[in-house]
């Protein structure tokens, strides 16, 4: 920079001397700039100097006053990445819609640089994100050149357009770009949404469906908000061509196309809709016609006439095919392909009957609510419900079983927290998950007799609380209800799909080996518990089959040899009695994840006597 006008103020800047700034600030304008406009602030976020950026701030400096050429403090923190010192002007006003005399911005800038991070703080920002410069590039171009796949892909699901050209660049777009230059990763990241793009503008303009092909370029267009237009027209006409097979009995395709109906609901492909709607800052008219033409979508009968008779004439079939086979899987689709319809209410009968045979060869317990279950089958055959329960009596009860398993024990895990008087029961959920049980059940099979277990055996404390509510126990596998304590999030994951024995040790350690914990005292299952916003915690109360229990009270126990004698199929589990050697709790350690089945989920909150 021209130093004609080079002040005491800007020498301060330059070097960092926040106490020289403070001083100059008391006798000059902290907006006094060089022969070239080039202002202390300038300088300061050129140099990342963030506490001389803070007091020129404090001091009145204008985060937006630009140089002679247009370079705005936001375009020099964009420059060298100084993510916290964008934040900080952002913060007094600055503004990432500047730029400079060839229309250049702090997003560009960012994001030719390969600063991602600075890019995402100034979409938070507001910035506009298909802004061109006077060559007619963008961001999306910048960041292509620069060769950044996290940019490009940031840039881009916010609403980045990619079939905007350069006339700097003999009209290229951003993926001529990033081909030129070399850059796989990201050519292989866009070459086949912009092929989807133009597959489903063909198949719209020429109204030819081949729904196979469809849903896959659908799947991969709707990744990105620029596509949202073709991806809503798309989604309507092939809903269409979907429907006409089913209605039409002669289609070989007919169950097919039912099937594509029930798992690519409409609403999916529109998500991204919504999702986004909120970071389409850079185009709000984009926006406000994305919702619309989202809402038309939505908002379209999908029922066209005969639509809900055919449907109906399909679940009745595969119900009753099912329901005379022996395979569980087609007649959970059956009941789930009934349910998801709304056709299990026309045929009462058929469902009847597949629930009670599906009971039959899956042995759940009597009162999982199968219908709620067959709503929420995964696509990798699991059906998941979590029923909570309100029954006051179950609630009680399961309060009494906190109450008579807490005791009042320090140890380090607690990590310097109080231990609660009580822990109260708020809200308590069954968990039916019909592949974990299955999972349980078959390796509790497999385990073998118990025999004489060890005479120093000490007694579980859930065992001896009186908990009718619970379902009974084998105990010819030696199993028992005993607390896991984890994240809510974490226990939401475990009765989602499972334990994960490549976890364990994650939040309460491995001293006696990498297995899965648990203890039968809820005070020490507690320690592990992380609250939610709320305060509220969450225990999971499982049904853990112990099967042949390997004793251990050393005070520092050979976590290897425990973990052997366990893999090696001499015992099932380990039982370390902290209680007797260091006066704290008993824990149990299993090193199969399906010898666990997270059956309650037990929602709280710690209590103190003296709060």
């Amino acid at each position: 920079a021209a130093k004609g006008k080079w002040t005491d103020l800007h020498e301060a800047a330059e070097t960092g001397d926040l106490g020289g700034v403070q001083r100059e600030l008391q006798r000059c304008s902290p907006d006094a700039g060089d022969g070239e406009c080039w202002t202390p602030l300038l300088e300061a976020c050129e140099r990342g100097r963030i506490a001389v950026v803070q007091a020129l701030l404090s001091g009145g400096a204008n985060p937006n006053l630009a140089d002679k050429k247009g370079w705005t403090p936001l375009m020099a923190v964009a420059e060298h990445g100084h993510e916290e010192l964008a934040r900080c002007l952002l913060a007094a006003g600055a503004s990432p819609l500047f730029h400079d005399a060839k229309g250049w911005t702090c997003t560009m800038e960012a994001a030719e640089r390969r600063k991602t991070p600075l890019v995402r703080v100034f979409i938070e920002a507001g910035a506009v994100l298909n802004a061109v410069d006077d060559r007619g590039w963008t961001a999306f171009m910048a960041a292509c050149e620069g060769g950044d796949i996290h940019c490009v892909k940031l840039l881009w699901i916010h609403g980045s357009e990619h079939n905007l050209t350069s006339s700097y660049a003999r009209g290229w777009t951003a993926l001529d770009e990033a081909r030129e230059k070399g850059f796989k990763d990201i050519v292989g990241f866009m070459e086949p949404i912009v092929d989807a793009e133009q597959n489903l503008k063909r198949m719209i303009d020429t109204d030819d469906w081949r729904p196979e092909e469809a849903l896959q370029y659908l799947e991969k267009a709707q990744q990105v908000w620029c596509l949202k237009d073709i991806v809503a027209k798309a989604t309507v006409r092939l809903s269409q061509v979907l429907q006409q097979h089913v209605i039409d009995k002669s289609a070989n395709d007919r169950e097919q196309c039912f099937d594509w109906l029930l798992t690519h609901d409409s609403s999916i492909f529109l998500q991204i809709v919504d999702d986004n709607k909120g970071n389409e800052n850079n185009n709000e008219s984009n926006g406000n016609a994305a919702s619309d033409e989202a809402n038309k979508v939505l908002n379209r009968s999908t029922t066209q006439p005969g639509l809900q008779d055919a449907v109906a004439d399909l679940c009745r079939a595969r119900l009753t095919r099912a329901s005379s086979g022996q395979s569980v899987a087609e007649i959970k689709w059956a009941m789930a392909s009934a349910v998801k319809t709304g056709s299990h209410r026309l045929l009462a009968q058929e469902m009847e009957a597949a629930k009670g045979h599906y009971k039959e060869l899956a042995e759940v317990p009597a009162g999982w609510d199968i219908e709620a279950m067959a709503q929420h089958l995964t696509s990798d055959g699991r059906m998941v419900h979590k029923q909570p329960i309100d029954d006051p009596d179950a609630i009680a009860q399961l309060q009494a079983l906190l109450d008579a398993t807490l005791r009042k024990r320090y140890t380090r895990d607690r990590r310097g927290g109080r231990v609660p008087d009580r822990l109260v029961l708020e809200r308590l959920v069954s968990v039916q998950n019909d592949r974990n049980y299955e999972e349980y059940s078959l390796r509790c099979k497999k385990l073998p007799a118990p025999g004489d277990q060890p005479a120093e055996l000490p007694g579980i404390l859930t065992s001896k609380a009186e908990c009718k509510c619970l379902p009974a126990l084998e105990s010819s596998r030696t199993e028992a209800w005993l607390f896991h304590g984890t994240s809510e999030a974490a226990a939401d994951a475990i009765t989602a799909e499972d334990f994960r024995l490549n976890l364990s040790g994650t939040n309460a350690g491995t001293l006696y080996g990498s297995g899965i914990y648990f203890a039968d005292s809820c005070s020490k299952s507690d320690e592990y518990c992380t609250p939610n916003a709320d305060g509220v915690r969450c225990l999971i109360l499982c049904r853990v089959a112990l099967g042949r229990i390997r004793y251990d009270d050393a005070v520092s126990p050979d976590a290897a040899a425990l973990t052997r004698c366990c893999l090696a199929g001499e015992y099932d589990s380990i039982l370390g009695d902290r209680e007797k050697c260091r006066g704290t709790y008993k824990e149990f350690v299993v090193f199969d994840d399906d010898q666990a089945y997270p059956e309650y989920l037990l929602y709280y909150r710690r209590s103190y006597d003296a709060d």
